[in-house]
């Protein structure tokens, strides 16, 4: 019977370890939408998270952290593709739409010029780093000079 106890408790445990681990994931991807929507609110084109582009966003962040909030063009990859990326700084309440105001705006202002179709539709990674900033990336409609 002890035996099973001690069995018992350990399972424990690493139930409650990976229900600490996946809290945060719930907390980005709540974080990652309300950005998206503002998005979509304040621009003239649509935004779509796209899941693939969340490396690149992470890469983004990876080359230019030590700027914090920051926007430009990034070449990543072994075939040097260009990305137009924007790191902000995520508002007190990250998780609510009406919270990114004038950060959403900003991003758009940068974003925007990824729009190379008529529909005027934008893929975007969203990966909330570091502590306090989210790093947003686009495929550049044009290619940054090398």
């Amino acid at each position: 019977m002890k035996a099973f106890k001690k069995l018992m408790a350990a399972a424990l445990v690493c139930v409650m370890a990976l229900t600490m681990l996946t809290g945060c994931a719930v907390s980005d991807n709540l974080v990652e939408k309300a950005l998206v929507n503002k998005l979509n609110a304040v621009s003239a084109v649509s935004y779509k998270h796209k899941t693939d582009l969340d490396d690149e966003a992470q890469k983004a962040w990876d080359e230019n952290k030590d700027k914090k909030e920051s926007n430009g063009i990034i070449l990543i990859g072994n075939d040097k593709v260009a990305y137009n990326y924007v790191i902000v700084k995520k508002p007190s309440d990250a998780t609510k739409q009406d919270s990114w105001g004038e950060k959403a705006k900003k991003a758009d202002g940068v974003l925007a010029t990824s729009a190379k179709n008529s529909d005027k539709k934008i893929e975007i990674g969203v990966k909330v780093v570091g502590d306090d900033y989210v790093a947003i990336v686009a495929k550049a409609a044009t290619k940054a000079a090398k």
